[in-house]
């Protein structure tokens, strides 16, 4: 009887950890492109807000802009889930001016 209660256990903490890992996901809920000023001058900037869920999830997000044709200002952030969802605005790094017309924006689940 013992070996039965610890085999359907062992089955049970497996099957849970099997629907553990597979419902880790990751979703980019918006993104866009702002223009700001910081008090000395305007720059550009990407962003991207990322949901992880899954807590032992975790998402690179890559965030990157466009201007005069070129992509560039590529910056990474890992988001780390958490079993309820975790909600993250992402940055690319800023570009001095203005003039930015494009935002991309890339998440790989690690």
């Amino acid at each position: 009887m013992k070996k039965i209660f610890v085999t359907l256990s062992i089955i049970g903490i497996i099957v849970c950890s099997l629907a553990t890992m597979s419902s880790a996901r990751s979703e980019v809920i918006n993104m866009g492109l702002d223009n700001r000023y910081n008090g000395s001058y305007y720059y550009d900037i990407g962003w991207a807000k990322v949901n992880v869920q899954g807590a032992t999830a975790a998402t690179n997000v890559y965030v990157m802009i466009k201007k005069n044709g070129k992509w560039m200002a590529r910056k990474v952030t890992r988001v780390k889930g958490s079993r309820n969802g975790n909600t993250m605005t992402c940055y690319s790094y800023q570009v001095q001016g203005r003039g930015a017309n494009s935002v991309s924006v890339t998440h790989i689940d690690l």
